[in-house]
């Protein structure tokens, strides 16, 4: 069995990065812009998901805010609660499962998986491979 050690850090931090991009790439937010926003999410922490689990909506709404993802209180309000949801999934025990099957390529199980995530559609998984690929 592949564990989620075996991937290497750097490996699990750009699955952690494509996610995250490819769930703020929604309501015509272009992939290529929300990809743009990739230093100052970096910077403001917004990888980090086990991390940011731990923060609460505030937190999540004004790192958004400071990487410069501004569109209207609303939308990052709402992209706010779905980072929150993506951070308890990846600090949960479902994580290591889905590194495994990314791991192994097995597409159909990662998106089953991502998409048990409130806030993540098929755009998302969509944008996720995209990026991944």
């Amino acid at each position: 069995d592949l564990s989620s050690a075996q991937l290497s850090i750097s490996g699990v931090d750009l699955v952690l990065e494509n996610l995250v991009i490819a769930l703020l790439a929604v309501n015509r937010f272009p992939l290529e812009k929300a990809y743009g926003l990739r230093e100052g999410l970096r910077q403001q922490g917004l990888f980090n998901l086990v991390e940011v689990s731990t923060w609460r909506r505030e937190k999540i709404y004004d790192a958004l805010l400071a990487s410069s993802y501004n569109r209207g209180s609303f939308l990052v309000g709402l992209i706010s609660d779905r980072v929150a949801a993506l951070s308890r999934f990846v600090a949960g025990p479902e994580w290591s499962p889905l590194l495994t099957d990314f791991e192994a390529g097995f597409k159909g199980r990662v998106g089953k998986r991502l998409l048990g995530v409130s806030g993540i559609g098929p755009a998302v998984v969509e944008n996720f491979w995209m990026l991944s690929s």
